[in-house]
C-alpha cells in the first residue's frame, strides 16, 4: 500500500513534466529539419534538381519520414534525458530521502511503449505542418519568423497535463496536441487507469489531423510558385508579401486553422483555475492572439486576398439591420430550449451553472460599456472573421453552400463546447452562416453576433430576479414566428437585389471554385 502510494505520487509528478516536455521537444525537433528541407534547399539551389529527379509525391513522403524520425528522436532523447536526470537526483538524495517523502520515480516498460504510440501521430502532425509552413515561407529567414506563432500555439497546448481540471475524455480527445499531453500523462500516472475509449479516440483523431496536414503539405510542395527559386522572393518579409488578387483559402487551410485555434483556445481556457485574473487573459488572449491572429497570419503568409477570404463587402444598411432582430428571435427560442431541457434533466446544469456564475461575477465589477466591448464586440468580430469568413469561405469553395454552413456551425459549436451549449452555438452558427451566404458579406453576421452576445450581457444583470420566472410557450411561438417572417423578408430583399451588392459578390466569395486551394 505505501509502496503503491509512493509510486503513484512519483508518477503523478513526473508524468506532468515529461508529457509537456515530450510535446515541446517533438514540435521543435520537427520544425528545424523541415525548414532546412524546404526553404533551406530552395535557397541553396538543390530543390529544383531534386524535383526533376523524382515524383513530387515521393519527395514529400521521403521528407515527411525523415522529419518525423528526427522529431521522434528529439522527443525520446529529451524525455529519456529528463528521466535519467530525475533518477540521478533521486540517487544523490539517498535511498531514504524520497521514500521518506513518499515519492518513488519509475517508468515501467509498458508505459514507455504507450508514450511512443501516443507520439507517433503527433509527430506526423508536427512534421507535416512544419513542412507546409516551410514551403509557404519565401526564405529561410521568413520560415524562422513563423517559428514564433507555431511554438506559441504548441506551448500553450502542451500545458494541458499541468492543469488539474483537464482529464482525457471524449471531448478533450478531439483537441489536437492537448489530447497527446493528456494521453501521455494518463499513461504515466499510476493512481488511475488510462481510459481505453478516449485514448483510442485521441490516437484516431491525431491520425486524421496528421492526414489533413499532410494533404496541405503535399499541395504546398506541388505549387510551382512556392517551389521555384525564381519566385521565392527571399527578401520579402511577411508584412510585405504580395497579395494574389482573388486568391482565398480552401478546405485544408480552413480545417488546419480551426485545429490550431481549437488547441490554443481550450488550452488557454484550462488555465482559468490556476492563473489569477485569468478571465481577462483568457478572453483577450483567445480572441485577439488565437481566434483572430491565426487566420490573419495564415492569410497574410499565404498571400490570400482579404476580401474574398473574410467576405469583406459592403451591404445595404436595411439588410444588415434586419439581421439583428432575426438573430434575437432565434436566440430567445434556443435559450428557452436550453432552460427547458435543463429543467427536464436532459442536460446536467452543473457545468452550465458554474460557468454562468463565473461570468456574472466578472460582469458585476465592470461598467456596461466594458461588458459589451469585452463580451459582445470583441468575440463578434474575431469569431465571425474566423468562422463565417475564413472557414466558411474555404469549405464553401469545395462543398457548396449548405454543407459548408453546417460543418462551420458544428466547428463553431465545438469551440464553445460544453453540454447543451454545443448544440445552441451550432444552431446559432447555422443562422449566421446563412446570413453570410445570402448577403455575401460578413457584416450582417458580425452585427447579429454582437446583438446576441449583448442581449446575454444585458439580461445577465436581471438573472437573479428572473431565476424563478416561467417562460410562457406562446412567447416562444411568437419569437419563432418572427424569426420565420424575418428570414422570408431577408430572402426577398437579397433575391431582389436590394442589398446593393455588386454583381461579382458570390464569385468573389469563391462558391464552388474547384481550383481554389
Amino acid at each position: 500500500g505505501d509502496v503503491a502510494a509512493a509510486s503513484e505520487r512519483g508518477a503523478f509528478l513526473l508524468g506532468r513534466v515529461l508529457a509537456m516536455l515530450a510535446i515541446l521537444m517533438a514540435a521543435m525537433g520537427a520544425f528545424y529539419p523541415a525548414v532546412d528541407m524546404a526553404s533551406g534547399e530552395r535557397e541553396r539551389g538543390t530543390l529544383e534538381a531534386l524535383l526533376a529527379a523524382a515524383p513530387r509525391a515521393d519527395i514529400v513522403a521521403s521528407k515527411l519520414i525523415v522529419v518525423m524520425m528526427l522529431c521522434m528522436a528529439t522527443a525520446v532523447l529529451n524525455v529519456a534525458s529528463m528521466a535519467i536526470t530525475f533518477s540521478q537526483v533521486a540517487s544523490g538524495l539517498g535511498d531514504g530521502a524520497l521514500a521518506d517523502a513518499g515519492i518513488d520515480f519509475s517508468l515501467p516498460p509498458m508505459t514507455a511503449v504507450i508514450l511512443l504510440l501516443a507520439l507517433v501521430p503527433t509527430a506526423a502532425l508536427f512534421s507535416a505542418l512544419s513542412l507546409a509552413i516551410s514551403a509557404a515561407a519565401s526564405s529561410y529567414r521568413e520560415a524562422m519568423v513563423y517559428m514564433t506563432p507555431y511554438i506559441l500555439v504548441v506551448t500553450v497546448a502542451s500545458y494541458a497535463p499541468l492543469l488539474p481540471a483537464l482529464e482525457l475524455d471524449a471531448f478533450t480527445a478531439l483537441i489536437p496536441v492537448v489530447n497527446t499531453g493528456l494521453l501521455a500523462f494518463g499513461a504515466l500516472r499510476a493512481d488511475a487507469p488510462l481510459p481505453a475509449g478516449p485514448a483510442a479516440l485521441a490516437l484516431l483523431a491525431n491520425t486524421v489531423y496528421a492526414g489533413l496536414a499532410l494533404v496541405w503539405a503535399a499541395w504546398m510542395f506541388g505549387r510551382e510558385g512556392i517551389l521555384s527559386r525564381r519566385s521565392a522572393e527571399p527578401g520579402a518579409p511577411l508584412w510585405q508579401r504580395r497579395v494574389r488578387r482573388g486568391s482565398a483559402p480552401g478546405v485544408t487551410a480552413a480545417l488546419v486553422v480551426w485545429l490550431l485555434v481549437l488547441a490554443a483556445h481550450w488550452s488557454l481556457v484550462g488555465l482559468l483555475p490556476v492563473v489569477e485574473g485569468a478571465p481577462w487573459v483568457t478572453l483577450l488572449g483567445t480572441q485577439f492572439v488565437f481566434v483572430l491572429g491565426i487566420p490573419l497570419l495564415v492569410a497574410r503568409g499565404s498571400g490570400f486576398d482579404p476580401r474574398p477570404t473574410f467576405a469583406l463587402r459592403r451591404v445595404a444598411p436595411k439588410v444588415a439591420a434586419l439581421a439583428v432582430p432575426l438573430v434575437l428571435c432565434w436566440s430567445f427560442v434556443q435559450l428557452t430550449w436550453i432552460r427547458w431541457s435543463v429543467d427536464a434533466g436532459v442536460w446536467r446544469d452543473g457545468d452550465i451553472a458554474e460557468r454562468i456564475a463565473a461570468l456574472l461575477a466578472l460582469l458585476e465589477s465592470l461598467p456596461l460599456v466594458a461588458r459589451l466591448a469585452l463580451f459582445a464586440a470583441v468575440p463578434a468580430c474575431a469569431e465571425e472573421l474566423l468562422f463565417r469568413g475564413f472557414i466558411l469561405g474555404g469549405l464553401r469553395r469545395a462543398w457548396g453552400d449548405w454543407p459548408a454552413i453546417a460543418v462551420t456551425a458544428l466547428l463553431f459549436g465545438l469551440l464553445h463546447g460544453f453540454g447543451a451549449q454545443i448544440i445552441a452555438a451550432s444552431l446559432l452558427g447555422l443562422v449566421l452562416g446563412w446570413l453570410v451566404v445570402r448577403t455575401g458579406s460578413i457584416i450582417p453576421a458580425i452585427l447579429a453576433h454582437f446583438a446576441n452576445n449583448a442581449a446575454v450581457v444585458i439580461l445577465s444583470g436581471y438573472a437573479p430576479q428572473a431565476a424563478g420566472l416561467d417562460v410562457p410557450w406562446w412567447s416562444v411561438a411568437m419569437a419563432l414566428a418572427g424569426f420565420v417572417v424575418l428570414i422570408w423578408r431577408l430572402g426577398r430583399w437579397t433575391s431582389e437585389g436590394t442589398n446593393e451588392v455588386p454583381a461579382e459578390s458570390l464569385e468573389s466569395l469563391g462558391a464552388r471554385r474547384p481550383d481554389a486551394r
